[in-house]
């Protein structure tokens, strides 16, 4: 999983009428070194709203296809504010 450090831009966004936020700055990597699993750090502020993930690398998308493992909070609707967790394996 060494292509995670070499991560270009990641962006998460909310799919919504009324759109959550995710706060500036707040958004944070980290990879478990023995496990590879990736964690995705966010706070969300305003509505709630569905946020989805997508990784590029030199300004690409990996494909939807690489991100078939991704759980916590993510792909589904969020309701609450505040620290949320993304993970990846």
């Amino acid at each position: 999983m060494k292509s995670i450090l070499m991560l270009s831009a990641a962006v998460i966004s909310g799919m919504a009428a009324a759109l959550p936020v995710i706060r500036d700055g707040s958004v944070t990597f980290s990879q478990d070194v023995a496990t590879g699993r990736v964690t995705i750090g966010y706070m969300l502020d305003g509505d709630p709203g569905v946020v989805t993930v997508d990784v590029l690398t030199n300004g690409v998308s990996i494909g939807g296809e690489n991100l078939r493992r991704l759980g916590g909070d993510v792909n589904r609707k969020i309701d609450t504010t505040g620290a949320k967790t993304i993970s990846w394996i």
